[in-house]
């Protein structure tokens, strides 16, 4: 099952035709995909929309399995349906691309505000600025420290720009940041 390439964000499907061609019942467990990809889970790459049950001899089953890139990078695995199976083959392999050619995510405010990042963001330019004496600029990203700097003429500074690995995405908060004018862009 070839599903070409896949803009990070969206998904793709296609359907697979389970059937039985035995005399006897078909008993359908489950699917299992092999390989994982290092650092990533099978379920949130490939999904099923049936999860196993009974298919009558001469009968068959439709599934759709669906593909949901998690970077951008290219994808290989076996699927296979695990059954009560005789004969037959019980596998077929999947192939497909994750990639990022959208438009450029970015979100700019002004003070405190907590906002959603797609989890494929994996690089960010951050830019706070404040033109009065001092305020804080703080940014998490998921509950991590992201920017953590004192902005102001007090500092001798009234402005932080930096590019910056998210570790994929999540919540942003921008906290302490009162009258700080900021925008976060992705970097490809």
């Amino acid at each position: 099952m070839n599903y070409g390439a896949v803009e990070l964000g969206a998904r793709w499907e296609r359907t697979l035709r389970i059937t039985n061609q035995g005399t006897d019942t078909l008993t359908v467990t489950g699917f299992s995909v092999s390989p994982v990809p290092q650092g990533q889970i099978t379920a949130t790459i490939w999904k099923t929309n049936w999860l196993g049950g009974v298919i009558q001899p001469g009968s068959g089953q439709d599934v759709i399995v669906s593909f949901f890139p998690q970077s951008v990078a290219n994808y290989s695995a076996i699927l296979t349906v695990q059954a009560n199976y005789t004969g037959g083959v019980p596998t077929i392999g999947l192939n497909a691309s994750g990639v990022r050619t959208g438009p450029i995510w970015s979100r700019s405010g002004s003070g405190d505000t907590v906002f959603d990042m797609p989890t494929f963001i994996q690089r960010v330019k951050v830019i706070g600025t404040y033109p009065g004496r001092s305020s804080n600029f703080i940014a998490t990203v998921g509950g991590r420290l992201l920017v953590n700097e004192l902005l102001g003429t007090a500092w001798g500074s009234t402005r932080y720009e930096g590019t910056l690995l998210t570790g994929g995405g999540g919540a942003v908060a921008i906290t302490n940041s009162s009258g700080v004018a900021w925008s976060v862009e992705e970097v490809r």
